[in-house]
């Protein structure tokens, strides 16, 4: 299935509205997408078209609503980074991490890369690009515990 969606840029915000998207991607699995940058209007958007393959057992929770008092704390820390890391990168923040794969995250911990590596999404190209900052916000997190 394939799916365009448009954001505009929100100047109050500082950003795009990625809500609709995080929604959107809750229940799939994204196999490829394309954005692109436009303007109109005066006005600044992106637009994306995903390419997505339907999750099996149908509509998933929101992640957070399975995850305890501190890994809950942990995911919308994990979402500030994200939102954080994709604004220096120019990109949406789902291809940075997904929320599933924040919640896994959030939900295990892990201490290694390897460990990392066994969240699904997390293939060898996330692991060079993001793994170091997500260990590093991990041993952070509890060092504050």
């Amino acid at each position: 299935m394939f799916k365009i969606l448009t954001f505009p840029f929100h100047p109050e915000k500082g950003g795009f509205d990625d809500s609709l998207l995080d929604r959107f991607l809750l229940n799939k699995q994204l196999v490829s997408w394309k954005a692109e940058f436009f303007q109109e209007g005066g006005r600044s958007y992106w637009t994306v078209l995903l390419f997505c393959d339907p999750l099996a057992g149908g509509e998933s929770p929101p992640p957070e609503l399975d995850l305890n008092g501190p890994a809950k704390a942990f995911f919308h820390r994990l979402k500030e980074w994200r939102k954080s890391r994709a604004e220096k990168e120019g990109v949406p923040v789902f291809l940075v991490a997904n929320n599933r794969e924040l919640g896994e995250i959030a939900r295990t911990m892990p201490q290694t890369l390897e460990a990392l590596k066994t969240v699904k999404g997390f293939g060898a190209a996330k692991l060079e690009k993001y793994g170091k900052d997500i260990l590093q916000l991990v041993q952070s997190f509890q060092e504050r515990k």
